[in-house]
């Protein structure tokens, strides 16, 4: 998986996934988030014309110590995702659908 956060919020790849965030990761005293955005499960092919690369509405939480994050992830369906854990400056290693 990788995240790449920037001011106004962040891009997240997972494998045969990816998800995105419109509003900043703001921490709290304790290094903690949780913010909403939209989760795109993908599958191998084509994207069908009658298929939607909007996504689902996701809660994307986790906390930083240090240069290490945790994530979780729960899509509107009540699925969860992770806990991942993330290494600032450390590639992270996505296997996309094909």
């Amino acid at each position: 998986m990788t995240f790449s956060v920037s001011e106004q919020g962040g891009a997240i790849e997972f494998d045969c996934a990816q998800a995105k965030i419109d509003d900043p990761l703001t921490l709290d005293g304790r290094g903690r988030f949780e913010v909403k955005g939209r989760y795109v499960p993908e599958r191998p092919g084509p994207v069908r014309r009658d298929q939607s690369t909007e996504g689902r509405p996701a809660r994307f939480r986790g906390a930083v110590r240090g240069r290490a994050m945790t994530l979780r992830v729960t899509v509107d369906d009540g699925t969860e995702l992770g806990p991942y854990r993330l290494v600032l400056g450390r590639r992270g290693r996505v296997f996309k659908c094909r």
